[in-house]
């Protein structure tokens, strides 16, 4: 099973601001979409508890949690802590090609070093966030870039999509 990376990051490295992304990006949605869906989704509980749709559909969702016992398992949504994660994973890796870890900060600061491939979506404007993506380069090689393009809607920005390959896994 491939261990990857997703990520939108504005150009101050911020990824949130009060449990919220300050940004609207459909673009970058649809492409979170169309990457995780079929896969496993690794979040922890406060990315978990900002999403407004739970589970996320098509995925197994997984949320690292101290508390699994304070919430429901289902066929999509598993709770775990962070030290039986990898006993999940194993469990499952038969069942699904690819697992993204999809956020916060702690969780992207854990897995940092442990992916091999990291895909970041990179907003060309500096937004207020109280919450930061790691510092990355010295773990990964940029691989591709698409050309910057304008969002649509109202929050203009020009973002792209950037896929990096880690230089620590072999």
């Amino acid at each position: 099973m491939k261990y990857c990376m997703i990520v939108c990051i504005c150009s101050n490295g911020g990824i949130g601001k009060n449990n919220k992304i300050p940004w609207h990006n459909p673009e970058d949605l649809k492409y979170f979409r169309k990457k995780t869906l079929g896969g496993i989704v690794v979040m922890g509980r406060k990315t978990y508890e900002s999403l407004d749709c739970i589970p996320l559909r098509g995925r197994l969702n997984i949320v690292i949690t101290s508390t699994p016992e304070d919430y429901k398992n289902t066929e999509e949504l598993i709770f775990t802590t962070p030290a039986k994660l990898s006993e999940l994973l194993n469990i499952f890796s038969g069942n699904y090609i690819k697992c993204f870890i999809i956020g916060g900060e702690d969780i992207y600061k854990h897995f940092i070093d442990k992916v091999s491939r990291l895909y970041l979506t990179r907003i060309d404007k500096e937004y207020d966030c109280d919450t930061f993506f790691p510092e990355f380069k010295k773990f990964f090689m940029l691989v591709k870039a698409s050309k910057y393009t304008e969002s649509k809607g109202e929050d203009k920005h020009m973002y792209r999509f950037e896929k990096y390959v880690s230089i620590m896994i072999d």
